[in-house]
């Protein structure tokens, strides 16, 4: 019969695997407090696997392994190159966890676990499953843009009440108001749990154009991760922002 285990936390960290040369694949880590009764050591598989509105994602497994918990019976499972499975299904759960225009209001992110250890003639085998579709959209706030006849600096934060720790790396970003491009701006653009402050420069393209009033941003291109998912992601970043 597979034991139940009592899963305290979940830290889901999305990364390109270039060691991997394979650009679906994301790294996964797990943070989760286990049942005291459970003899967890003497594992030999872990196997977790990762869905959004019932599609399975993403899965690996881990063999000969072993699990080695602290003095509060937590352990911490992490699992390099973990191949996408359903780039649609991934696509969907990017598009949900990218910031959206409207006024949405944010509720606390959750991820549903249910894990469970099986015995088997070659040892124990720990099976992991967590659901995602409960993830909430992250929210821009603080905006404030500074532009003079050349320049342009755009400060924000990014808020998120997710488990997710999502690092785009440096990325390129475009200003536009009324399909006129206003200016091209880069920096490093991150989701981490909790909140990232952002901080994007570049060259005013209109110098016609008052900086004033709503503006769409919206991200155009991944430096550090061209031609992965990571790049297409960042075009699903797009977002109305006030200038003044």
């Amino acid at each position: 019969m597979a034991a139940q285990l009592l899963i305290h936390y979940c830290l889901v960290t999305l990364l390109l695997q270039d060691t991997y040369s394979y650009h679906r694949s994301f790294d996964l880590k797990i943070t989760a407090i286990i049942d005291p009764e459970l003899d967890i050591g003497w594992i030999s598989h872990v196997t977790v696997s990762l869905f959004y509105r019932r599609r399975l994602i993403g899965e690996k497994t881990r063999r000969n392994t072993y699990i080695i918990l602290d003095k509060n019976n937590e352990a911490c499972i992490s699992l390099q190159g973990v191949k996408i499975r359903d780039m649609i299904g991934f696509k969907a759960f990017m598009q949900r966890l990218m910031p959206k225009s409207e006024i949405i209001r944010q509720k606390e992110g959750q991820t549903f676990i249910t894990a469970a250890v099986d015995k088997d003639d070659n040892g124990h085998n720990l099976s992991v499953a967590i659901d995602l579709n409960d993830i909430s959209s992250v929210s821009i706030s603080n905006v404030d843009c500074q532009a003079t006849d050349e320049e342009v600096e755009l400060t924000f934060k990014v808020l998120s009440l997710n488990p997710v720790d999502l690092p785009f790396g440096y990325c390129k970003f475009s200003l536009t108001k009324d399909e006129t491009l206003l200016a091209s701006l880069k920096g490093h653009f991150d989701i981490f749990p909790d909140y990232c402050d952002i901080d994007l420069t570049g060259t005013c393209e209109a110098t016609d154009v008052k900086f004033a009033g709503s503006a769409i941003l919206k991200g155009v291109q991944a430096f550090d991760h061209a031609g992965s998912w990571i790049d297409r992601a960042i075009q699903l970043f797009e977002v109305e922002i006030k200038l003044d």
